[in-house]
């Protein structure tokens, strides 16, 4: 499925701005990082693409795959792009039709069709079974990859993710908010649906924040409904599988997922964190601690 960039950005205009901000973003907050593209010819359930990445790490370390969430950018995981790159080689992908990919070009959310996107994404870069790390929409593509082609990840860490319990239908209301909105309106907006947050000593936003308002002001993210994986496909599962979730994320229902997650996760280990919301605090150290622990469960398996 194709659909135009203005389809995605409000306008041309405004996907040049966002890009910008995006790159502004990546040199404050990753001067040394490397950026890599990756061309993938069409295939019967995609047309031919360019894959954005921000790379770190040795090359012959053991890979990580990082997957970010609906309306975000490769950007995000800055934090764990320079914690976790001394002894791992970081790939931190621009997901199809998101903010990063100024192309417009959304894949349909049909099991599988995510799955065929990152498998030749992964092929294409040439690593071999990438520990798969994935934030909310991230995480479903994770879900997606290790269902349908179980030998591919190493092992998977989920984050806020989507596609194992149901969805909150508030936060759809609320997203509408974003596009109508003034700055100070988006601000308070993308606040209520990541939060609740802890309160930090800081003043002004982070860069991270500044991004995420300037890209609101221009993009419009996906609304259309996002599959919840059946038993039988999460059966199919055999990574070993850390599973984060925040208890208060006004997103999800957070505390079904982590029930399901914990029955229909074979080898499973899930982590629901009391106070936390979709946006979970102290997140890499999170997923720096899952990774290592995953990885070390999968040599034990």
């Amino acid at each position: 499925m194709r659909e135009d960039a203005t389809t995605a950005f409000r306008s041309p205009a405004g996907a040049r701005t966002v890009q910008d901000a995006y790159d502004e973003t990546v040199r404050a907050l990753l001067p040394d990082v490397e950026h890599i593209r990756i061309g993938l010819p069409s295939s019967s359930s995609r047309p031919a693409m360019t894959v954005h990445a921000l790379a770190a790490g040795p090359l012959d370390a053991p890979p990580v795959v990082l997957l970010h969430g609906s309306g975000a950018t490769a950007a995000g995981w800055a934090a764990e792009l320079t914690g976790l790159s001394a002894d791992h080689r970081l790939l931190a992908l621009d997901l199809p039709g998101e903010p990063g990919d100024p192309s417009g070009t959304r894949l349909p959310l049909s099991p599988g069709v995510h799955a065929s996107w990152l498998g030749a994404v992964v092929r294409e870069l040439g690593v071999e079974r990438p520990v798969l790390v994935g934030e909310s929409l991230g995480g479903w593509v994770a879900l997606d990859a290790a269902s349908a082609a179980p030998h591919l990840p190493r092992a998977v860490v989920l984050v806020s993710s989507s596609g194992i319990g149901p969805r909150r239908t508030a936060p759809l209301l609320v997203a509408g908010l974003l596009a109508v909105a003034g700055r100070s309106g988006r601000a308070r907006a993308l606040s209520y649906l990541t939060g609740p947050h802890p309160t930090s000593g800081t003043t002004g936003p982070s860069p991270l924040a500044t991004l995420a308002l300037t890209t609101f002001a221009h993009f419009s993210p996906r609304t259309d409904p996002l599959p919840v994986f059946d038993d039988a496909a999460l059966s199919a599962i055999t990574a070993p599988v850390w599973a984060l979730y925040g208890a208060r994320d006004r997103m999800l229902d957070a505390p079904a997922a982590a029930r399901r997650a914990d029955t229909a996760l074979a080898g499973g280990h899930v982590e629901l964190i009391s106070d936390a919301g979709h946006l979970l605090p102290g997140r890499a150290s999170r997923v720096e601690r899952a990774v290592r622990d995953a990885e070390a469960g999968s040599e034990r398996g």
